[in-house]
């Protein structure tokens, strides 16, 4: 997800929170009463009871779907963030429980034992809801291509990283790059001349794929090299000395090639190879 879209996500986040505290808890006039003088109902499903035997539909299609798809959207951003769900669920009933606490202590509503049961059961449902809109999108974007959805395009390159702060410093300010990161996310999107380069956690990850990874812990990966051209010979030597001046470990240091590049080989500080060279003398 781009810097925009996440920023958007956030800001819808906090808007939704504010509105759901607003219309719960902080009601109009809530500062005029008396400090907990609210009232409280213990009976699970009393008021359902009372509001299906009297055939008070309206009201109680506002209590109990109301309760349910008011905290739809927080079920929904714990599974998008890959929160668990059993963790995701008792965050649900703590908000939940928060609003009937502060409907008691201002007075601004009735605490009850069904708010905090559909509220926490409508957290739970924003987990299926969010993997079926998931669901529902992709098919979308399959019907959109008529190839049958088989059209592979390079998304870019991930690079599982231990320490995000410490790549980020060196591929941001000492390579160059473009970074996309709140010092947060488990994840960071970095560009150099379009290609798009990504950091995962690797804790994250293996979180992610549900299975423990293997890494080369010690030394030079040479699985695969990050190769950087610059304009010409002089400003090879200039940005291996810079790099390995800043954390990068030196592997190669600037030489000419038979084939007329000057090229140099480091390590960046988790021992990735990175190529910087130039054809141009």
């Amino acid at each position: 997800m781009s810097k925009k879209r996440k920023t958007t996500a956030r800001i819808l986040f906090v808007l939704y929170l504010i509105v759901l505290f607003r219309i719960t808890a902080f009601r109009a006039g809530f500062w005029q009463n008396g400090l907990f003088s609210g009232s409280f109902l213990l009976e699970p499903m009393g008021v359902v009871r009372e509001l299906l035997q009297t055939g008070n539909w309206f009201r109680f299609g506002y209590l109990f779907f109301g309760n349910i798809v008011w905290f739809l959207p927080l079920g929904a951003t714990f599974a998008a963030r890959r929160v668990p769900f059993w963790k995701g669920v008792l965050a649900g009933f703590g908000v939940s429980f928060l609003i009937e606490f502060l409907q008691f202590f201002f007075g601004s509503g009735v605490s009850d034992v069904d708010d905090l049961i559909l509220n926490t059961a409508g957290c739970a449902a924003g987990y299926p809801t969010y993997f079926l809109l998931q669901k529902a999108l992709s098919y979308k974007n399959k019907k959109a291509d008529p190839e049958g959805g088989g059209t592979v395009k390079l998304d870019g390159f991930g690079i599982m990283v231990k320490d995000l702060a410490a790549m980020v410093a060196f591929y941001r300010d000492v390579l160059g790059f473009e970074i996309e990161w709140d010092g947060k996310d488990p994840s960071v999107y970095l560009k150099k001349d379009g290609t798009v380069f990504m950091f995962y956690g690797r804790g994250d990850m293996e979180k992610l794929v549900r299975r423990p990874l293997r890494y080369a812990e010690e030394g030079v990966c040479s699985h695969f090299e990050t190769a950087l051209s610059v304009e010409n010979f002089a400003a090879v030597d200039e940005a291996y000395a810079k790099a390995v001046a800043n954390g990068g470990t030196s592997v190669l240091p600037p030489e000419t090639e038979s084939w007329g590049q000057r090229t140099s080989y480091l390590a960046d500080p988790e021992g990735n190879l990175v190529e910087i060279g130039s054809f141009n003398p």
